[in-house]
């Protein structure tokens, strides 16, 4: 049974999707920090420009930041919130 959208329902997901977010992006960077390093590492020791460095550690940064934004959305789907549970409806 389909079930009207409140603002209570809303906060509600909101808020389970945002501290999920939040918890992955700390990740991301965390991740995105120490390989960063390496990559600089890396970089100096095969004496390769310090652009390339930077640019591979941006793309790393990127790729790795746009895989963690799935996460949060696929912990919360399916999750029971009270009241309704967030799920996928095929349509007729």
């Amino acid at each position: 049974m389909e079930l009207e959208v409140t603002w209570k329902r809303l906060l509600r997901i909101w808020w389970a999707w945002l501290w999920r977010s939040l918890l992955a992006t700390a990740a991301a960077w965390v991740m995105s920090f120490f390989g960063g390093l390496w990559l600089g590492a890396l970089t100096r020791w095969l004496a390769l420009p310090v652009e390339l460095a930077t640019t591979l550690a941006l793309a790393l940064g990127f790729l790795l930041g746009l895989v963690m934004t799935v996460f949060p959305l696929w912990q919360i789907v399916g999750r029971n919130f009270g009241d309704f549970r967030l799920v996928l409806l095929a349509r007729r």
